[in-house]
């Protein structure tokens, strides 16, 4: 169990497994990290796995600002900050946001898949 507080939210995240890469999982709206659980078992065998709980969404906090995608992204590139991770493999639409504004100028290496 870890939360990482900053700004206006405090999030939950677990990180699982020891690769040399990183698999971030992101859930959907209503859902939190748990959704992943037969994930995580599978995968991390084969790379470190980041699960984390959006804002407003499983243990982490609402924060003062909303809701919104580029939130989301600012929110997911904390945490990679926070953990020092410059290389990851993550899916669904936020990574849109997170590839644009980050991407460029960032030493964080981001490979988007759509699930």
């Amino acid at each position: 169990m870890s939360y990482l507080s900053f700004d206006d939210v405090t999030l939950y995240y677990e990180l699982h497994g020891s690769g040399s890469e990183t698999l971030v999982c992101l859930h959907g709206n209503h859902e939190d990290h748990t959704y992943f659980q037969h994930q995580i078992t599978y995968f991390k065998q084969y790379y470190q796995v980041l699960v984390v709980d959006m804002r407003s969404h499983g243990l982490s906090t609402n924060g003062a600002k909303g809701l919104s995608f580029n939130l989301f992204a600012d929110d997911l590139y904390y945490v990679c900050q926070h953990l020092n991770l410059d290389k990851i493999h993550l899916s669904r639409l936020v990574s849109l946001s997170l590839s644009s504004e980050y991407l460029v100028g960032s030493n964080l290496s981001i490979s988007a898949y759509k699930t």
